[in-house]
């Protein structure tokens, strides 16, 4: 499926990893690479199918809205 994902509150990072062939998880001995972006409230980003991905949450709580079709 593909996200589209708005923060309405709070800031965070978002790494996207990128895995091995065949890998399901971003455990460091399966991750190949990993590109991290600060994301904060306004911020709208779409994350395309089969991309693995994680956020790190600042100081303060997030929150967002997710859609995914």
């Amino acid at each position: 499926f593909v996200e589209i994902a708005l923060v309405t509150h709070g800031e965070a990072t978002h790494a996207v990893h990128a895995l091995g062939s065949g890998d399901l998880k971003p455990t460091p001995a399966r991750q190949v690479s990993e590109s991290a972006y600060p994301i904060e409230a306004g911020d709208v980003f779409v994350i395309i199918p089969g991309e693995v991905h994680t956020f790190s949450v600042h100081d303060e709580p997030i929150s967002m809205y997710n859609i995914h079709f």
